[in-house]
């Protein structure tokens, strides 16, 4: 497991972004994508242990250390480059760099999801949700988790990680790639992919905080504006080519008169 960092030439006007992805599928072709849109810029790697091969999982607290030092570990001036931080863990970093990065979470559907508990690479990152109950409990416990869960999730864009296409031109967009760069890394990043294609069904039922946080996702913006896009055009067509054409009803009062 890794986690990677593009760095640009020179110092970022604008906010960092963040591509958090549990299980993995949408890292390495969508950052290989934006890679070739961004032009020349410094790819870094870091390679962190793998939990998912575990068989005792490592504590939120300690992978919440591990990437403060990481990034405490960079420079001043590495710092002010970054333009993109993404990894299954990413998430981890958004408490540490704060509200100069926008954090943007691929939450796969927990019934189809490639990877178990992927609730933890998402709340992991906030000392208020540690140590959740195994089981939701009674409806109230569960309502007052929902009420945690919403509060701290706030801070991250929640997105439906099933299609990267849309994905990948989410943070494009994000990092200021036009339109059209922003549809080539889309295009590049679903040819490399395999992510999304919804045959795989769990053989048992889903952690009930997987289901509870995949409830709160949308999704991604650029999915939202192309159907909005479509909503628009087909009121515009049904505008267009509703009523009585303006001559028509002229042509009617005259001979009325």
């Amino acid at each position: 497991m890794t986690l990677n960092l593009l760095l640009g030439r020179r110092r970022h006007a604008g906010k960092a972004v963040i591509l958090a992805d549990p299980t993995g599928e949408s890292i390495e072709p969508a950052v290989a994508a934006l890679s070739s849109e961004l032009g020349k810029i410094q790819h870094v790697v870091f390679p962190l242990p793998d939990d998912t091969t575990r068989r005792h999982l490592a504590p939120a607290s300690v992978t919440r250390s591990r990437h403060a030092d990481l990034w405490h570990a960079l420079s001043t001036d590495e710092r002010s480059r970054v333009l993109l931080a993404a990894g299954p863990t990413a998430a981890f970093l958004a408490p540490v760099m704060g509200p100069v990065a926008i954090t943007v979470v691929a939450v796969c559907d927990p019934r189809k999801a490639s990877v178990e508990g992927c609730w933890r690479a998402v709340l992991g990152p906030f000392s208020e949700l540690d140590d959740p109950p195994d089981e939701a409990g009674s409806e109230k416990e569960r309502e007052r988790w929902l009420s945690r869960v919403r509060a701290a999730t706030s801070r991250l864009e929640l997105v439906r990680g099933a299609d990267i296409a849309p994905l990948t031109r989410t943070v494009a967009a994000e990092l200021g790639l036009g339109p059209k760069a922003a549809a080539r890394a889309a295009t590049a990043a679903a040819s490399a992919g395999t992510a999304g294609d919804g045959s795989r069904q769990r053989d048992k039922p889903a952690h009930w905080l997987d289901e509870m946080i995949y409830s709160l996702t949308s999704a991604p913006k650029e999915e939202q504006s192309a159907r909005s896009r479509r909503r628009r055009s087909t009121g515009t067509s049904r505008a267009r080519g509703g009523g009585t054409p303006r001559k028509t009803q002229r042509s009617r009062k005259r001979r009325r008169g």
